[in-house]
């Protein structure tokens, strides 16, 4: 699915298109750039996806055909099964160093996983900045 419209250099990187399966891996995204979000076809390879976040954002597209939404922002935690079962959520790895080094262990470091969400903010006013030419 190339478009001639893109620079070739944002086309022709192997691995560089977003897939189905990969934006599957984060949750939200699917929706984001499906039929009520972005409406794109995947795989997508066109420009890069743009998020924003809380209060009032300044986003520079470049080039390609970017996807900007200043109010989603992507929030990677850590989520860790501890021994006994409990789920522990974290932004900082270190707050899961003391359950690891602890004696007798409370955490396996294999049960840790990423989980990765695109978030909603609470609307603001957004701008957009674009670097080419008004007709791209």
């Amino acid at each position: 699915m190339d478009d001639p419209t893109v620079a070739p250099e944002l086309q022709n990187l192997p691995g560089m298109e977003l897939t189905t399966a990969g934006a599957a891996k984060i949750a939200g995204l699917t929706q984001l750039v499906g039929p009520t979000g972005f409406n794109i076809t995947l795989p997508w390879k066109a420009g890069n996806i743009l998020l924003g976040g809380a209060g009032r954002d300044l986003i520079e597209g470049k080039g390609g055909d970017d996807l900007i939404d200043g109010d989603r922002w992507l929030d990677v935690q850590l989520i860790a099964t501890l021994n006994d079962g409990t789920v522990k959520a974290v932004w900082d790895p270190r707050d899961l160093i003391d359950d690891v080094f602890a004696d007798p262990q409370r955490l396996n470091p294999g049960n840790i996983q990423i989980q990765r969400t695109i978030r909603v903010g609470a609307p603001a006013i957004d701008t957009a900045v674009f670097s080419g030419n008004r007709g791209e």
